[in-house]
């Protein structure tokens, strides 16, 4: 009992636990320790939930992080996908026969054997066949117009083409448009994440021309 009172009767200085103690004062254990500053110290008692806190705000910055590369990256995926697109049209324009715009807009969004009225183009909802906008251009190469008075087939384009008459197509154009109507409108980028569903991002207008070919024509 003696022993217990002197142990009790120790003042305990927990803003200093690592004083040292004179050899007649017993050394208190950490448990009687903490149990008086928790009492009556006006040091804080160590939080046990902080780890928690900063695990959370770390996981915050790490998802903002590397939702924003996975969209940045889907944002080069689309552009370079729709310059590939319009590039792709324009190749099959100049060589397929006039009249197979819709096979040639199915064709270059990757659905050549789709017959549905609307596709579009594999993991880009935005990018689709009805996007594709074939103009036929008349003229000298830097003084081209559009038209659509069009010859029968590539064979009679190049006998016009050779005599001087018209229609004489020289040159295709492949737009990509909202909507495929003309003035071509940029197209609209749709976000991949649900939240980012408001942001509105605008492409810029990709536009090939490239001289017509052979337009279906064959040799006899």
């Amino acid at each position: 009992m003696e022993h217990e009172s002197r142990l009790c009767a120790v003042e305990t200085d927990c803003s200093q636990p690592h004083r040292k103690q004179s050899a007649e004062q017993p050394m208190i254990t950490a448990e009687i320790s903490g149990a008086r500053c928790a009492l009556g110290s006006d040091k804080p008692l160590p939080q046990g939930g902080a780890s928690s806190v900063e695990f959370a705000l770390v996981s915050l910055l790490l998802c903002v992080g590397l939702f924003g590369c996975m969209e940045l990256c889907r944002i080069f995926w689309v552009w370079n996908s729709a310059a590939e697109v319009s590039a792709r049209a324009a190749r099959l324009a100049a060589t397929l026969p006039f009249g197979a715009t819709s096979e040639i807009a199915r064709n270059a969004v990757l659905q050549a054997g789709s017959t549905q009225t609307s596709v579009a183009f594999p993991g880009i909802a935005e990018l689709t066949n009805q996007n594709v906008q074939i103009q036929y251009m008349t003229g000298s190469w830097g003084a081209l117009t559009p038209t659509t008075n069009l010859p029968a087939d590539g064979v009679q384009n190049l006998a016009n083409c050779i005599q001087g008459l018209n229609p004489c197509i020289s040159a295709v154009q492949v737009s990509l448009c909202q909507n495929g109507v003309l003035p071509c409108q940029p197209l609209n980028y749709q976000s991949l994440w649900v939240f980012l569903w408001g942001l509105t991002l605008q492409l810029p207008v990709f536009s090939v021309t490239v001289p017509l070919q052979s337009a279906g024509a064959t040799q006899a």
